[in-house]
């Protein structure tokens, strides 16, 4: 028995099945709640989505939500803190997934050194990165399509609409969208060589951060 903390996670109710099974295993478990939650906090009544709470959750169960993502499957979560650990966030859109240190708030955060400089470094982009994820989980959850590409706002655009933003301008990496001139400012972006991720190396121009 590891350090227990609760767990809330998001998800398609079609989906319940293949992560109760990552999470409790094969066998049937019993309670008064869809399995795997000890709790529900919230649900769509024409079926697509639940939301519930998962008690007495290992570590934050951050094993088994890698393997939910890793299985493809949508989600968008969040975890107390435990004896060892803070709050998290988590988010995966089927595709890619998300873990950051959280406030006790549910809100990503941030260090700053003495210099006033974000830490780790690139943790704003990551940052981006995440709310974009969680966006896109939240549609697909929910049964709405992902936002269109061209749709997508240019990270320097302060959230205004860029027209100039164009499928060959994400990056594979951040999963961003840039529009013609901040791409060509945007470095090239690396897989963490520890844990395969995808993380900023080198502190991105294109970035207002």
């Amino acid at each position: 028995m590891g350090d227990r903390t609760w767990v809330n996670l998001k998800c398609r109710k079609a989906d319940l099945d293949k992560i109760r099974v990552i999470i409790d295993g094969p066998g049937p478990r019993e309670g008064d709640y869809p399995a795997p939650f000890d709790e529900i906090l919230n649900e769509d009544q024409g079926g697509q989505w639940i939301e519930g709470q998962i008690h007495e959750a290992n570590y934050g169960l951050y094993g088994p939500m890698e393997e939910i993502a890793e299985a493809g499957i949508p989600f968008v979560a969040s975890s107390g803190p435990g004896g060892d650990y803070g709050p998290a966030v988590i988010a995966c859109d089927g595709k890619r997934l998300f873990h950051l240190g959280a406030s006790w708030d549910g809100y990503p955060y941030v260090e700053i050194n003495g210099n006033g400089d974000f830490l780790p470094e690139g943790v704003m982009q990551r940052i981006r990165e995440y709310y974009i994820i969680v966006e896109d989980a939240e549609r697909i959850i929910e049964g709405l399509p992902p936002i269109p590409i061209e749709m997508r706002t240019c990270t320097l655009d302060k959230g205004k609409p860029c027209p100039h933003t164009s499928p060959k301008n994400l990056c594979q990496c951040c999963g961003l969208y840039f529009c013609d001139v901040c791409w060509d400012k945007h470095d090239e972006c690396e897989p963490c060589s520890d844990c395969g991720q995808m993380h900023i190396t080198t502190p991105c121009p294109a970035s207002p951060a």
